[in-house]
């Protein structure tokens, strides 16, 4: 046997990322099923964009998800002018976070899925920050090692341990359990995989 480098093992199939096509649908039938049931634009429900996704995912590709929620720092200007939604010190109490549908893969891959980035704009006028930056992705969906070519500015997420276990706990076991319920069947719904 000859020496040398070890090849990696071929990913398997269905292992990497959803196919662009699937990233919209669910994408957009997250949304739908967020200003259908909840009755607003979704502006501030990016802890539901991301569990409603979580808990659907094994539906559409057989493979767990769940959420990540912490801090968001984006630039909206060429000079690196932005807003920052900072968990660990808010300037909204209790309501600063951002959450995140992702997915370990091993290896040191992570998929990240940011389901509420629609909502950038909207979040920088509350937040004071000016916007001079091209209309925001409805979505961005990638390996979280190729997430600064998603933006042409700067952006950064950073998940917090202790706010990700009490929005977990609260959407599988809390009072946000039946509502997390009610989302997922009207996005499976939306999805054609529903109850008919």
């Amino acid at each position: 046997m000859a020496k040398g480098r070890k090849v990696p093992p071929p990913t398997p199939p269905g292992d990497g990322l959803p196919d662009h096509r699937l990233q919209a649908q669910i994408a957009d039938a997250v949304h739908g099923a967020i200003t259908q049931l909840l009755r607003r634009d979704g502006s501030d429900c990016c802890a539901w964009y991301a569990a409603t996704a979580a808990n659907i995912m094994p539906h559409i590709t057989g493979h767990k998800y769940t959420i990540n929620s912490g801090s968001l720092e984006l630039a909206t200007a060429p000079d690196g002018r932005g807003f920052e939604m900072n968990a660990v010190d808010p300037l909204i109490a209790d309501a600063e976070f951002h959450s995140l549908l992702v997915r370990d893969h091993g290896n040191g891959r992570f998929e990240l899925a940011d389901l509420a980035a629609r909502h950038w704009r909207t979040w920088a006028k509350r937040l004071g920050a000016s916007w001079q930056a091209p209309a925001p992705p409805d979505y961005i969906w990638c390996w979280a090692s190729d997430l600064a070519a998603q933006w042409p500015y700067y952006i950064s997420y950073q998940a917090d341990l202790i706010l990700t276990n009490k929005h977990i706990a609260y959407i599988t076991t809390g009072p946000g359990a039946p509502i997390l319920r009610q989302l997922s069947g009207a996005a499976l719904k939306r999805l054609g995989r529903g109850p008919r």
